[in-house]
């Protein structure tokens, strides 16, 4: 029997927003399984049919948005074979500045191919706007009427970033036009479990699925790994036993995705050329750059351990022609780096062994070997039966070898399709957004709350004068522990009065520490996630004009309720970051 969605809206539609491509999906109500993703981005000049489109962007030398993916990698191509692109703006793989988001602001800045500045936030904006424009577009051709108030949307992110990163990609979809009341934030692993489980339960009424080989059945503990084009993202779940899925360690994962081979791959060309050919190069034959990339990517697909022939390229005649601008012997580079009897170049023929293929992939799997094993030597983790790989890096054959070798004693599985499953686990979570009951705190976090002034507990630095008394001055006050089990909805209650009888508005100060019990929010392993600000009850005295102060985890992101006690009045909001 199919279950019934959970959205009061026409449909879901899911925008996953990757490093390197991104794409979208949808599905109605009615059939929340049927699951619809755009396949037909054409891959421009080599005309090949993508299921996702590149994550870039191109702005005209007004800094207006031009275009996007392919569009805009082409375009820009062209302007770049007949020099007019130098006064373009082209971004890409921008999308890992949210991975470290150290110091990240609303007015933070980043830098396209050339070194051209621009706000980062202009730039996400317009991406995730190009996406929702283009889902709409799809739908009306499809169903004449349609608007975009009868769509929820979802977009996904890894795991591993943390509020402030999501916070900043739910800021951007605003801008682009979905309202907060219409989008949900869906952390990328959490869908590939989604889908993947929901898959399952529909082949369970197939009569040639025996019950003895399904995976999600109550108690079972698995690991979802995304390998992504930026980020590998590692969640870990077990099944309950409604059949739901509680979160059981804390998600984690790294900067070593497929775009760490794609950079192994042309550090190696410019270790022969020299790194000021290639950067000549990629600034001056745009086109050129992109055709080798794009060749690249089909290529490193099909590199395996044991190989005995050579793999080819056809290495741009540009590159070429600026090495021979230095007056340099191409044998004589190729000895130079050290690769004399691996390397063959002749002209736009570059061959070079397998072996040097596989080389490019040896540090970004050992990365993700390593902290797979870190997480499952975790004891909490024990009798793990299953790992699932997902992504488009898990389509690489180098990677299924060293994992299944290395974790003989866990059942591997490597969905079909696997760069689209979080896409549709992404908006089957919208209809069932349920599914995750419980996850796990990544940090300890706590509101900065004043206290009375205790010279036993208290550093007298923190002694502040207040209306005839002391208080201490930014004390931690925690409310949820680094590493602790957090249902879908955990709310953390403060009861809060205005400090002044004419104050309007309240501000709390959320605060994230890797500590487990901090003590003030100045400690080093703290920082400022951001602000909740809300309205003050009316009154005439402080007593009538208290509130009820809540923070929600549990959920994809943090949000906070205030309840006017008096009037009943609730307001919820997202917390602000400077």
């Amino acid at each position: 029997m199919a279950r019934k969605s959970e959205c009061k809206r026409l449909l879901v539609a899911a925008m996953d927003f990757g490093t390197t491509y991104s794409g979208y999906g949808f599905s109605f109500t009615t059939e929340p399984m049927k699951v619809q993703t755009n396949q037909a981005w054409v891959a421009g000049s080599r005309q090949l049919i993508s299921l996702k489109t590149p994550t870039c962007i191109l702005l005209n030398a007004q800094k207006e948005f031009h275009s996007f993916g392919y569009q805009a990698e082409n375009k820009y191509a062209d302007l770049s074979m007949d020099g007019e692109h130098t006064n373009w703006y082209f971004f890409r793989n921008f999308k890992m500045l949210l991975h470290n988001t150290e110091g990240l602001k609303q007015d933070t800045e980043i830098e396209d191919m050339l070194g051209h500045r621009m706000p980062a936030m202009e730039i996400f904006t317009w991406s995730i706007k190009y996406l929702k424009d283009h889902l709409m577009e799809t739908l009306q051709n499809r169903i004449p009427g349609i608007v975009l108030e009868d769509v929820h949307f979802v977009l996904t992110v890894p795991a591993i970033w943390d509020d402030k990163a999501k916070q900043y990609m739910r800021n951007a979809a605003v801008n682009a036009g979905i309202s907060n009341d219409q989008l949900s934030i869906a952390l990328e692993p959490e869908a590939a479990a989604v889908w993947c489980q929901q898959l399952e339960l529909l082949k369970m009424f197939e009569p040639d699925s025996p019950s003895s080989e399904r995976l999600f059945t109550p108690g079972m503990r698995y690991m979802v790994v995304d390998l992504g084009g930026g980020t590998i993202d590692i969640a870990v779940h077990e099944i309950r036993q409604d059949g739901s899925m509680g979160k059981l360690y804390k998600a984690s994962g790294g900067p070593w995705g497929g775009t760490c081979v794609d950079e192994m791959f042309l550090n190696f060309i410019g270790k022969i050329v020299g790194q000021d050919v290639l950067k000549t190069f990629v600034r001056k034959h745009t086109s050129d750059y992109f055709d080798l990339l794009r060749e690249f990517e089909t290529k490193k697909r099909t590199i395996k351990r044991g190989m005995d022939t050579k793999i080819s390229i056809t290495l741009p005649i540009a590159i070429k022609d600026i090495f021979d601008e230095k007056g340099e012997d191409v044998k004589k580079a190729i000895a130079h780096s050290g690769n004399e009897d691996k390397v063959k170049w002749d002209r736009d023929k570059f061959r070079f062994d397998a072996s040097l293929g596989v080389g490019f992939f040896d540090e970004p799997i050992q990365s993700i070997l390593n902290h797979m094993r870190m997480v499952l030597s975790d004891p909490s983790l024990n009798n793990l039966s299953t790992i699932i790989l997902v992504g488009g890096f898990a389509e690489c054959t180098l990677v299924q070898e060293t994992l299944k070798k290395h974790f003989t004693q866990t059942k591997i599985i490597i969905p079909e399709e696997s760069e689209l499953v979080i896409l549709k686990g992404a908006t089957i979570f919208g209809h069932f957004p349920k599914s995750i009951t419980a996850r796990i705190a990544r940090f300890t976090y706590g509101l900065e709350c004043p206290e009375p002034f205790d010279n036993a507990v208290h550093p007298t630095e923190k002694q502040v004068p207040v209306g005839g008394g002391y208080i201490c001055q930014d004390v931690f006050d925690t409310c949820v522990e680094l590493g602790e089990t957090l249902n879908v909805g955990h709310a953390v209650n403060k009861i809060r009065h205005p400090v002044r009888i004419d104050q309007t508005h309240a501000n709390f100060y959320m605060y994230a520490s890797t500590e487990l019990k901090p003590m003030f929010t100045t400690d080093s392993s703290c920082r400022l996630l951001g602000t909740f600000r809300v309205p003050v009850p009316e009154g005439k005295t402080k007593d009538n004009r208290k509130m009820e102060a809540s923070v929600i985890f549990g959920d994809t992101e943090i949000f906070f309720k205030v309840n006017h006690i008096n009037t009943k009045k609730e307001f919820r909001t997202y917390f602000k970051y400077n």
